[in-house]
């Protein structure tokens, strides 16, 4: 997979720096992080105090900055 699959596929802006905020339930404060890669299908993401790398699909819970 490449950035530019993922974009095509799920029609989002992903690259790798941009900025979202991720929702993990509808009624939870959004976390702010940043898109370091991808892996698969999936986008990997380091959000703001935490110190580990997280695995996230590009269509849920997530808000492209």
């Amino acid at each position: 997979m490449t950035f530019e699959y993922i974009r095509e596929k799920y029609k989002v802006p992903a690259k790798r720096g941009a900025e979202i905020l991720f929702r993990e339930c509808k009624h939870e404060k959004p976390i702010r992080g940043r898109i370091i890669g991808y892996k698969g299908h999936c986008l990997r993401v380091v959000f703001e105090g935490n110190p580990g790398v997280f695995h996230i699909h590009p269509t849920r819970n997530v808000e492209y900055l």
